[in-house]
């Protein structure tokens, strides 16, 4: 008997397949620029549905997004699950990093900034060391935000350019952030850090690991 052809509605169930690399989740901090900015390098570098997940998590705080990882890798057994989340003036921040530090098996990820994702976008225009701290009313957010927009005028919070609008510095901004790195070992610093690089580095070489 001849075996019935499938309706394209058929296909159209099963949903995106699984390429072979790795299955991962990004867990960002609400619809912010993050979000849009790692859908982006999803786009850009052809990552499945299927393989790469960017969420954002219920509560804006550190461990909210800790937590809600952890339910995503139990409900679906993620190969890892990356927290991205901003140090700004969280209480729980130092709570969700050792959370994170003794989850089994090196499943989750933090990606850190310190104070936000907008210094990972500065390092595309500039390389600094300079700590940006609260002054008066002015948070330390703030003043970040103030000093990216001399380089990067038209950017504002929950941005949904702000790879494309920064891509073609992509090489320099991966350069400057570990640089930055290397000077916070080196001085026991953290002000400002981040590891969005890492992350990045990882999603452009995925296919390839």
């Amino acid at each position: 008997m001849r075996r019935q052809k499938r309706s394209t509605q058929s296909y159209q169930r099963r949903g995106p397949q699984r390429e072979p690399y790795d299955f991962i989740v990004i867990v960002c901090e609400g619809k912010k620029s993050e979000t849009f900015y790692f859908e982006a390098i999803k786009t850009k570098y052809r990552l499945s549905n299927a393989n790469i997940r960017v969420t954002s998590a219920p509560g804006t705080d550190p461990m909210s997004i800790v937590k809600y990882a952890e339910k995503l890798v139990e409900e679906n057994a993620y190969d890892r699950a990356y927290c991205v989340f901003d140090r700004d003036s969280h209480s729980t921040y130092d709570q969700a990093i050792a959370r994170i530090n003794a989850s089994p098996g090196g499943v989750l990820r933090a990606i850190t900034s310190w104070p936000c994702f907008e210094l990972w976008l500065l390092l595309h225009f500039k390389y600094t060391t300079q700590p940006f701290n609260p002054v008066g009313r002015k948070s330390s957010g703030a003043r970040l935000l103030a000093e990216l927009q001399k380089y990067y005028p038209t950017y504002v919070k929950g941005s949904t350019t702000a790879f494309s609008d920064t891509s073609a510095k992509l090489n320099e901004a991966m350069k400057n952030a570990t640089r930055l790195t290397e000077h916070n070992r080196r001085c026991n610093s953290t002000n400002p850090s981040t590891l969005v690089h890492v992350l990045v580095d990882y999603l452009t070489k995925i296919k390839n690991l």
